[in-house]
């Protein structure tokens, strides 16, 4: 039996610089430069490029009421001890709490996070980072994908739906609401915790795999994992549940909730920072593919919500047809039953843009088009522009209006040194009618949806990108999480 040599001890490297750090492959993409250049204000445009080419920094919330108060005095001690210290000439930026995060109960590392692994000066740091977030003290997770729970407001004894939930931040962010406010947990009997006093949230996830990335992720927080249901459906025709009648005999109550999140699948060029393989995968054609699909979802959640009750639909994705061209669409089918809200009031400290009352649309060719294209003097259209239909395009101004899309809310990434991203926060007035039963592929003349690059692949029996499930094709999200799943095997039921 032979033996392998033992190979000698290379020197180690010094540090390098940290721009080595940062992912050098090919970030530029023609048609996507082209599209956003018409929607980036021109004397951002340099700073919008330029943010989307550097890695994203590293954020978390703090999420236990007993040492919360423990972590923001260490985060803070860290930063009088990197006062003044360099890495490599440059100086540290230490943590700082984000501004539009209540109570300083969310914090940024302005480190990358392979500088954050390997430098001696770091390493207290990364290892606190490891280890709270190993009990569950903090969740780590992208600044921007926090808006949407903190723009829903979740409060005790909220019934919350999360329709499309993995890898699981913001379902576990969600459940924290409901056991106290912003994150912080309130001193309550495990014991009581059951039930509808203190409401509970119904976590779905269409995909297996990541849906035992969610439990995953929600087990950690082991008092309020009673609060927690896990359900394995195709969002756009989540099922109606049932609660026992007031009485014995009493028909049973359909379920309505009081906060429903729609983070639908999307192309996710939002998140090109920390999925540089969006760079040479972007194409406009995924939206338009995408678009139905999210509408569809939006409308099984407007069903489910209580009437009072809000809902927020959000992507990570910056492109006006995956946003407000949904919203609207979705607005319209609802007939006045869904309005819009501005959830700025909710999100002080945060900068963003209005939501659009106009944008064009372009095709996969890159021809960019104002309105439907129509065959002239009987020469058929090409195949891309045939693809495109009148929903892709903006309302009238004066039905953007009064729809308030203005509203709406999105996240440059150059605006606060994030991902982007896009939050319409809707209020239920009254109840709708059978919105999405009518509602098809072919009765809206739109393709079947294939396979999208980004954020939220699906997997279905319609083909990818049809269900409201998620399956990234990267594996970014897990990573955001700081959770790392479990070895396959079968889904653990609470």
């Amino acid at each position: 039996m032979g033996y392998k040599k033992r190979k000698k001890d290379k020197p180690k490297k010094p540090n390098d610089d940290w721009s080595k750090h940062v992912f050098h492959a090919d970030q530029t993409n023609a048609l996507f430069e082209a599209y956003y250049r018409h929607l980036v204000p021109p004397e951002e445009w340099e700073a919008f490029l330029a943010t989307l080419r550097t890695p994203l920094p590293v954020t978390f919330w703090i999420n236990s009421g007993s040492s919360g108060g423990a972590t923001r005095d260490f985060l803070r001690g860290v930063c009088k001890a990197l006062e003044g210290v360099e890495i490599d000439g440059a100086p540290v930026s230490p943590p700082t709490p984000l501004p539009f995060y209540p109570e300083e109960l969310a914090w940024q590392v302005n480190i990358p996070r392979v500088v954050l692994r390997k430098n001696e000066h770091l390493k207290g740091l990364h290892e606190f980072l490891i280890h709270q977030t190993a009990v569950g003290n903090i969740t780590r997770q992208e600044a921007v994908s926090m808006l949407p729970c903190l723009a829903l407001d979740v409060r005790p004894g909220h019934k919350v739906l999360d329709m499309c939930a993995a890898p699981g931040s913001k379902t576990a962010q969600m459940l924290c609401m409901l056991g106290g406010q912003h994150g912080r947990l309130v001193e309550f009997d495990p014991e009581a915790v059951v039930g509808q006093d203190r409401g509970f949230i119904v976590a779905n996830e269409f995909d297996l795999d990541r849906a035992e990335l969610l439990i995953f992720q929600i087990k950690r927080f082991q008092q309020l994992y009673p609060l927690a249901m896990f359900t394995h459906h195709d969002a756009r025709a989540f099922p109606g549940l049932y609660l026992p009648g007031p009485e014995p005999g009493a028909p049973d109550a359909e379920l309505r909730y009081d906060r429903v999140l729609c983070d639908v699948m999307c192309s996710g060029d939002g998140t090109l920072r920390k999925s540089p393989n969006i760079w040479r995968d972007w194409s406009p054609r995924s939206a338009l593919l995408l678009m139905h699909q999210q509408l569809r979802v939006a409308l099984r959640g407007a069903k489910l919500l209580a009437v009072g009750g809000r809902m927020v639909y959000s992507t990570c994705s910056l492109n006006p047809l995956e946003d407000e061209a949904v919203v609207a669409r979705l607005l319209r089918r609802c007939e006045g039953s869904l309005r819009l809200l501005d959830a700025g009031g909710l999100l002080p400290g945060l900068r963003y843009s209005p939501g659009l009352y106009t944008w064009r649309v372009m095709d996969h060719d890159g021809v960019f088009y104002d309105a439907m294209p129509r065959a002239e003097d009987g020469a058929p259209l090409g195949r891309e522009a045939r693809r495109l239909r009148p929903y892709c395009f903006p309302p009238a101004p004066e039905e953007a209006r009064a729809l308030r899309l203005e509203r709406c809310m999105r996240v440059f990434p150059h605006q606060q040194n994030t991902g982007g991203f896009f939050v319409a926060l809707l209020e239920k007035v009254a109840e709708v009618g059978d919105v999405d039963r009518d509602l098809s592929d072919a009765e809206d003349g739109a393709e079947p949806a294939a396979a999208a690059p980004g954020h939220k692949r699906q997997r279905t029996a319609e083909g990818p990108g049809a269900a409201g499930g998620s399956a990234p094709e990267t594996g970014a999200e897990e990573r955001e999480d700081g959770v790392m799943p479990p070895e396959r095997g079968p889904v653990e039921s609470p």
